[in-house]
């Protein structure tokens, strides 16, 4: 079995463990009986939104990334980017640490014809908007609700996931803006690993793909510079996308009759979605839903925050996933003519 293979075998098989391991904890706690007669209440019409609220989800990271490869000379429409989008939501839920996302989406880009430096570039471009909206939009709604978060040692799990999401942020931000300080960090951390005889032949070449690398970040990264209305205008998309998971529970208060908690509810998922998005898990599975038991109890109480979990995780996870997948393999089977 190719090694490539086998690795998404077990990373599969990883990530139906987890499922089972969480489905096994929830319904010892929460029986099957009563949860399927809590959900009877529940209008299936009115959960629509929320389908629809991931597809806008989706198609606001593809705009942004559409909008970054025009900018860069390789435009590509936005229903491309929209099928290298939905692949890295798949990726992304299967893999530890969302690891696997920024990968897929580079390799549509590619196989749509876009160079693979200027690919690599859009997706760090993307990912540091998008972190720095979902910092944003996390603390700002933990002030804002932190009297209703204290419960559970909610402040330290949200100080682990912003301090990770700073440092990626800070991180990405030096490789685009510093690109010295870079330089520095990234050929340091190679002296280190030759000194640790990690790395053989004084790191001859890794420090050849590096150096590579950052003088084609530096032509890009000069792009990105000069065109600071680019930047505002991926940041507005990516806070939309944010703001496309957040109101997914907004949609559950409406369908289990809770239209008053819908707001607390927005600030709530954008806590947890900041405070579990570090957890090395496929698709942070077991945090999420613990955090959510968590933290929405008081929203939904608790005879109600079970059958919320299953809506919400359903809307925005379990049959989003497949939906995703199913899309992205239809378009990507499409034949496809290549730039000249």
């Amino acid at each position: 079995m190719p090694p490539k293979r086998k690795k998404w075998l077990i990373t599969i098989a990883l990530f139906a463990g987890l499922i089972a391991l969480v489905a096994f904890f929830f319904l010892r706690s929460f029986p099957l009986a009563e949860l399927k007669d809590a959900l009877k209440a529940v209008r299936p019409i009115l959960l629509l939104p929320g389908f629809c609220l991931m597809f806008l989800f989706v198609l606001c990271e593809a705009t942004a990334s559409s909008r970054i490869l025009a900018a860069l000379g390789a435009p590509l429409p936005v229903r491309r980017c929209y099928t290298s989008s939905l692949l890295s939501f798949c990726c992304a839920s299967i893999t530890p640490s969302s690891s696997g996302g920024q990968p897929a989406q580079i390799y549509v880009m590619t196989h749509y014809g876009v160079p693979l430096s200027t690919a690599s570039l859009t997706i760090l471009v993307l990912s540091m908007s998008y972190q720095c909206s979902m910092l944003a939009t996390g603390l700002a709604s933990y002030a804002l609700l932190g009297g209703g978060l204290s419960s559970g040692g909610v402040g330290l799990l949200l100080l682990f996931g912003a301090g990770i999401n700073a440092a990626l942020t800070v991180g990405m931000l030096c490789v685009i803006f510093l690109p010295r300080v870079a330089r520095t960090v990234i050929f340091g951390c190679i002296s280190l690993l030759c000194r640790l005889n990690i790395l053989k032949d004084g790191g001859k070449s890794v420090r050849e793909k590096a150096e590579g690398g950052l003088q084609h970040y530096a032509k890009g990264a000069e792009c990105i510079r000069r065109s600071p209305k680019l930047l505002l205008q991926v940041f507005c998309c990516t806070t939309m996308q944010c703001m496309c998971m957040m109101l997914v529970p907004a949609v559950v208060c409406l369908a289990l009759g809770m239209p008053g908690q819908s707001l607390r509810a927005v600030g709530t998922q954008a806590v947890l979605t900041l405070s579990t998005a570090a957890f090395p898990l496929p698709g942070a599975v077991g945090a999420a839903e613990g955090g959510f038991l968590n933290l929405f109890a008081p929203i939904f109480g608790a005879d109600m925050v079970a059958p919320a979990l299953v809506l919400c995780r359903g809307i925005n996870f379990y049959l989003f996933l497949p939906i995703c997948a199913v899309c992205a393999l239809l378009s990507l089977r499409a034949p496809v003519k290549q730039p000249a």
